[in-house]
């Protein structure tokens, strides 16, 4: 009776695991890569500097849109390479952090961290609306505003003992803005 019972609850666990969707499956079904090929819409939203910014509009240069949160842990990991790109590709790209934390809390933060993208605090609307899921996401615009490139962060690689190699990650990160400077 004891193995008929432990066979049966291994087969529903089984059955169960084969119905739900890992977690590559849910973050390659997220809606923003359905904008891959388009514009993001349209929405006016202010810079910490008081400045208008819409991702639809385009000012002829690629820009590069991270999607972010303070209590993210990989989305804080990854702010020094997001400056050191910013740095090298400056004047050439435009770089956008995009949060749903308040400018009172997102002001706080960059007290402690240094993040030197131009930063937009939004509500949660546009960010549902344009359907990003998880954290961190680069969005990659062309010149025109067309998005050609949706990624979870800036990719990592491991080698064989599970080292992360974030260089190899930032290298074929740059393979992605240089074709768009192209």
């Amino acid at each position: 009776m004891r193995i008929l019972l432990l066979f049966t609850l291994f087969f529903v666990s089984y059955l169960s695991s084969l119905a739900q969707p890992n977690m590559e499956q849910l973050m390659k079904s997220e809606k923003v890569r359905s904008y891959i090929g388009k514009k993001l819409p349209s929405m006016n939203q202010f810079t910490l500097e008081g400045e208008i910014y819409n991702a639809a509009k385009s000012n002829g240069k690629p820009t590069l849109i991270n999607f972010w949160f303070i209590h993210c842990k990989p989305c804080v990991d990854e702010m020094p390479y997001l400056n050191k790109l910013k740095e090298k590709y400056e004047g050439q790209m435009n770089f956008i952090s995009m949060t749903f934390d308040n400018e009172i809390n997102l002001r706080e933060f960059l007290k402690t961290h240094k993040f030197n993208l131009t930063h937009v605090s939004t509500d949660t609307n546009y960010i549902n609306e344009i359907g990003v899921r998880f954290f961190p996401k680069n969005v990659l615009l062309d010149k025109y505003g067309v998005v050609k490139v949706v990624t979870e962060g800036i990719p990592d690689f491991k080698d064989a003992h599970g080292n992360t190699l974030i260089n190899l990650g930032i290298e074929r990160f740059e393979t992605y803005l240089n074709e768009l400077l192209d």
